[in-house]
């Protein structure tokens, strides 16, 4: 289903079309906001007619899409919270541990991006829907202690108070593995829940404020400029686009806010 019939078929339309509303007021405040979204925007109608790779993706296409990137000196790439101090020309890598595949396959990733000197963030489901969170303990425990960024993929917009229940999801992720998250955004796409995630998201930085341990939330509307992603589904199949490809250098350096690459490891080989 489009992203077009998923809003059509919302039963928060109404409340849906407002959030969308705020954040285009939200990412078109400055004149060189504006010029960078305008590129964008461009840049995106152009990429959706270009050439794609379906899924599962090899491990060399995310080796030279990072060999790409690093090799333009003025583009900084880590994790979410690195980015905070200078969003331009950034490139944020980020992995979702949506499904037990990803853990599996988390170091395939992570490992390419040692070899680049790189570190990413990774955001870890707590609910038990999928996996028990607990298989990740030696995995969160490795990639904490060389440096990568560890967070929470929060599915708190599901309960009758998603507030409580992402505070809850704080508490759990600690009990689990030692520490509290540095990081947190949410799990899902277009979906029936979108408004739901999206007004939550509007309260990211009061959350962020309110929970001292935390760095970041990128679950704010527009927090990102692009999204470079492997979670692309056309004609019911998961695909890369070119911008995984042959990502565009050119846009993310002149980019006013972050870009970035996020995958999700299941999916790679």
């Amino acid at each position: 289903m489009s992203k077009v019939s998923r809003f059509i078929a919302s039963k928060n339309k109404q409340e849906l079309l407002w959030l969308q509303i705020q954040s285009l007021k939200n990412n078109f405040s400055r004149p060189v906001a504006i010029r960078s979204k305008l590129r964008w925007m461009k840049y995106s109608k152009e990429l959706r007619k270009r050439a794609v790779i379906t899924a599962p993706f090899e491990i060399d296409i995310y080796k030279k899409c990072l060999a790409k990137i690093t090799e333009n000196n003025e583009i900084k790439i880590g994790t979410l919270g690195d980015s905070l101090s200078n969003p331009t020309s950034y490139v944020v890598l980020r992995h979702d541990i949506d499904l037990p595949g990803c853990v599996e396959k988390l170091n395939l990733l992570t490992s390419v991006e040692e070899e680049f000197g790189l570190k990413s963030s990774i955001v870890i489901r707590v609910d038990g829907l999928d996996y028990d969170p607990a298989i990740c303990k030696d995995l969160v425990a490795k990639h904490k202690e060389k440096g990568f960024e560890i967070g929470l993929h929060s599915t708190a917009y599901f309960a009758d108070d998603p507030l409580k229940a992402l505070t809850l999801e704080f508490e759990r992720f600690n009990t689990l593995f030692g520490f509290y998250p540095e990081i947190y955004n949410f799990h899902g796409g277009f979906d029936e829940h979108l408004a739901k995630r999206m007004k939550l998201g509007h309260q990211g930085m009061k959350i962020v404020k309110d929970n001292l341990f935390l760095k970041a939330t990128d679950s704010i509307s527009g927090f990102y400029e692009h999204r470079i992603m492997d979670c692309v589904i056309r004609n019911g199949e998961r695909i890369l686009l070119d911008d995984m490809l042959n990502p565009p250098v050119l846009l993310i350096k002149k980019s006013s806010q972050p870009v970035i690459v996020l995958t999700h490891p299941c999916y790679w080989i």
